[in-house]
């Protein structure tokens, strides 16, 4: 069984997040799904949260937000000392004002009772990511 820990920015969507937070919770609660939720409260948050939620165990993460939020979630997962990226499911809610990233994979968005489907057992869609440490970088042309 997964370890689940959602990752929910209530500020995305300037603010509508929060609104939209209170009636997928009830919806989850009703699918006696077990999770754990985190707030953010700052910028880099979503970072900071999900790097606490795998030392704590977690290895399905749940980015409730907007793109941003997911940036900072990912951000997380990878810097991550555990090496837990092979083994940690990120499941994406768009919650904020575009959500880009969740309509390139699901079309239909908004369709609660799937988003639920996708956080206990759907399977997944595999993304390449990369991480690249840039300490400092000056290119010179001669000309």
């Amino acid at each position: 069984m997964k370890e689940i820990a959602i990752i929910c920015n209530p500020g995305a969507g300037s603010g509508k997040a929060f609104k939209k937070w209170k009636t997928f919770q009830t919806e989850l609660d009703d699918s006696n799904l077990q999770y754990n939720v985190f707030f953010t409260e700052k910028s880099k948050h979503a970072t900071a949260l999900t790097l606490s939620a795998l030392k704590k165990g977690a290895n399905r993460i749940v980015s409730f937000g907007g793109d941003g939020t997911l940036n900072e979630v990912v951000q997380g997962i990878l810097l991550s000392q555990t090496n837990v990226i092979d083994n940690v499911d990120l499941v994406v809610i768009g919650a904020g004002s575009s959500n880009d990233f969740e309509k390139t994979f699901d079309k239909k968005s908004e369709n609660k009772p799937k988003k639920i489907k996708n956080i206990k057992t759907e399977p997944a869609i595999f993304a390449d990511l990369f991480l690249k440490n840039i300490k400092s970088s000056i290119a010179m042309h001669n000309t």
